[in-house]
């Protein structure tokens, strides 16, 4: 939980917590929640602050999705990036579709991992 209340929520068939490395590995039907965010792929990472504890990076390795109100990213593979003031940076690699229902619009692009 962040200093301003949002959660992350991680669902998974497999969970492995490594002390050490302080690194969470899910795989199987991953979902996870964060604020308005809806995320789900076939296998993710994640890596707490060293400091904080509190969730800095997530990466998803496989066709990923990400839903935020109307709109869909689906890429090979997905980082989410959660800010000092808990905002959320995305970045794709491999080939990636955005979708934007409200609008229906849709793109398709080949991007770098940001």
């Amino acid at each position: 939980i962040s200093d301003d209340g949002k959660k992350l929520t991680i669902h998974s068939d497999y969970q492995q917590y490594h002390k050490k490395q302080n690194s969470y590995i899910g795989s199987g039907h991953v979902k996870i929640w964060y604020d308005d965010y809806y995320a789900q792929g076939p296998k993710v990472s994640v890596f707490p602050d060293a400091k904080t504890n509190k969730p800095n990076e997530v990466y998803f390795i496989g066709r990923s999705k990400i839903i935020q109100q109307e709109k869909d990213i689906i890429a090979d593979k997905i980082k989410m990036t959660i800010q000092n003031n808990y905002e959320l940076i995305l970045s794709c690699l491999g080939e990636n579709k955005t979708i934007d229902i409200s609008r229906k619009r849709y793109w398709s692009n080949l991007l770098p991992l940001l």
